[in-house]
């Protein structure tokens, strides 16, 4: 008690000095005792005093007297020494600043041009100025002032220490006192020495209220993590009876924005811990660590640092992370470009790094791939091994997700730079923007992850060719061929004559047609095959006939078995009875005389059929 005791209201004085009527003695020891001082008796006190007997539930007040042993010091109210009270609203100085007093605390003034000219100032001792608020109580309204700034007069309310913008006095009480403080301090909020008695973000666990009359989101409840503010689905999950500040659900909704939208962050920091609570649930209790705004599963502690700080969330909260409306302050998988460090000591991938691109972790080899001094957050490494999972593991993706742009980095190889779009978790090689949309991200990779890809262990990010049933348009304004449909089999893009052919439109993928032509070459062009690789089995989609590819060439299966109906990829049964016509990407059947026919070709005339 001695030591909280706030400087605003008391004078700390040592057991050594003499006691005043109407001081607090303090026993902080073994007898943890506080009482009203009456007289100063020498080697005694006699005191007002109440639980004074075993087993010390209370009772009524006792005139006692009282030994100084142990005595911590006393708590004198500045009312008995002549000073007053430090109130709201104060100009008080300390160590060279000048500072007003806003929530019991002390809010620094930079200069007094701010604030209407030079004020009165009450000079505070160590002791005093130490006892006040570190930061100012939840509630308390300021008004920034800078005359001729933009955002002269903003006003803010304060949660978690930091200052978040009010729209309107409706959300916040009307008829509230506002201390007028210096903008700068809002403006600088979080920076050390005299700017730190303003935080830049509300502190992990501060629970906020959005408020709108009238708005579906009215009165919505989050809790603060990592700055951002997370939608609690019941107070079960953050603690019942906590305090709850009242905000503008528009500096919620604008979260991570600029100006005065920058208190709270869009998402939270890398490397925040959460911790989903649901009672009952099975995941109740499970911890993520957030990187690139997703929430990832974390398997022991010591893979993120042991006694780190924990924040309680509501697990529906991630499980819904991507929505909309309340869910959206926690990404479904990391933002491109974060940097991941896949912990598990003692195993062999220990440390090992990945880039996140289209939701999944690509390997880097060098931090001269992806740019130096990034950030890197640590996760557990089952996280990356476990990707595309289900349940707690469903945070990253296997492959990075279709129409993802890479950069493939390696300075000073001829491929250095060269850009892929993932179809079907593979790498296709671009000729142009052109050809995949103008003005798409690209995350860079290291372009070893490309050349690796479909191998084990750390390369198992990117396949080494699109899975079956892929659907693409390959795309090449201008040229013969230009918007023709595929669908992936065995590796390779077999021509989609109509929409119908294959049971209905599709998402499909835009890729570069000139990829399609040079499908099977090597260097760049190597992650598309140009006939289905052997043993590959086609349906014919409505013929209900099966084919066995070989060479090129399919050849119809009069009794598939089970094994074989079920790797089936359907395929336009047109793109089959047309094999060894351009597009295709399949040979027609051989000659009588063994050699080849002559609809049999090896590089397409090109020439778009879709929708013939």
């Amino acid at each position: 008690m001695y030591g909280n005791a706030p400087g605003a209201l008391y004078h700390k004085v040592g057991a050594g000095a003499g006691a005043r009527k109407g001081d607090l003695a303090v026993w902080n020891s073994n007898r943890n005792h506080v009482a009203i001082v009456l007289d100063d008796l020498g080697g005694s006190l006699r005191l007002l005093s109440a639980n004074n007997a075993h087993p010390y539930t209370g009772g009524n007040a006792q005139v006692i007297t009282m030994t100084k042993v142990n005595l911590t010091g006393y708590l004198r109210p500045r009312t008995l020494d002549g000073s007053a009270p430090i109130g709201e609203g104060d100009f008080v100085s300390h160590g060279g600043h000048v500072y007003r007093i806003a929530g019991g605390a002390p809010v620094y003034v930079s200069t007094w041009a701010h604030l209407g000219g030079e004020k009165p100032v009450r000079a505070l001792s160590a002791e005093e100025f130490n006892g006040l608020r570190a930061h100012p109580a939840d509630g308390t309204l300021i008004s920034g002032q800078a005359p001729g700034h933009g955002e002269h007069g903003t006003v803010y309310v304060i949660a978690g220490g930091a200052p978040i913008y009010v729209a309107s006095f409706d959300h916040v009480g009307k008829n509230k006192p506002v201390i007028n403080v210096d903008l700068a301090a809002i403006h600088r909020a979080g920076e050390s020495g005299p700017w730190a008695r303003l935080r830049r973000y509300p502190f992990n666990g501060t629970l906020v209220s959005g408020q709108a009359p009238g708005h579906a989101e009215h009165r919505t409840v989050y809790v603060i993590a990592g700055g951002a503010p997370i939608y609690v689905a019941s107070f079960d999950h953050v603690g019942k009876n906590q305090p709850v500040t009242n905000v503008s659900l528009a500096a919620i909704h604008n979260s991570g924005g600029t100006g005065v939208w920058n208190r709270l962050r869009k998402f939270p920091a890398n490397g925040t811990l959460l911790s989903g609570q649901a009672p009952g649930h099975a995941e109740h209790g499970t911890v993520y660590v957030i990187a690139g705004g997703a929430p990832i599963y974390v398997t022991s502690f010591d893979h993120v640092g042991k006694n780190q700080p924990v924040t309680n969330v509501s697990l529906a909260a991630i499980h819904n992370s991507g929505g909309t409306g309340v869910w959206n302050r926690l990404r479904k998988f990391p933002a491109n470009g974060t940097l991941l460090s896949g912990q598990a000591p003692g195993h062999a991938e220990h440390g090992t790094v990945y880039v996140i691109a289209g939701g999944a972790p690509i390997y880097v080899t060098s931090f001269d791939h992806v740019g130096k001094n990034q950030p890197v957050t640590n996760v557990s490494l089952a996280a990356i091994h476990n990707s595309g999972g289900t349940g707690v593991w469903n945070r990253l993706r296997k492959f990075p997700a279709n129409g993802t742009l890479l950069s493939g980095q390696a300075p000073g190889h001829a491929e250095h730079g060269t850009v892929y779009v993932i179809a079907g978790g593979a790498p296709i090689y671009v000729t142009s923007f052109d050809h995949v949309g103008k003005n798409q991200p690209v995350t860079n990779v290291s372009l070893a992850a490309i050349h690796n890809s479909g191998g084990t262990g750390v390369w198992n990010r990117l396949r080494r060719r699109p899975a079956d049933g892929t659907v693409v348009s390959g795309q090449a304004p201008g040229k013969a061929g230009h918007g023709t449909v595929f669908v992936i089999a065995g590796g390779a893009p077999i021509c989609v004559y109509n929409w119908a052919n294959i049971g209905g439109s599709r998402t499909a993928t835009n890729i570069d047609l000139v990829a399609t032509e040079n499908a099977g070459k090597s260097g760049r062009w190597q992650y598309l095959s140009y006939y289905p690789v052997d043993g590959t089995i086609l349906l014919g989609y409505g013929s209900s006939k099966y084919y066995h590819v070989s060479k090129g060439r399919p050849q119809e299966l009069p009794s598939p078995t089970p094994s074989e109906k079920g790797r089936a990829v359907a395929v336009d049964q047109q793109a089959i009875d047309r094999a060894g016509q351009p597009l295709t990407h399949l040979l027609g059947p051989q000659s009588a005389g063994g050699g080849t026919g002559p609809s049999d070709e090896t590089t397409p005339a090109g020439g778009s059929s879709f929708g013939s």
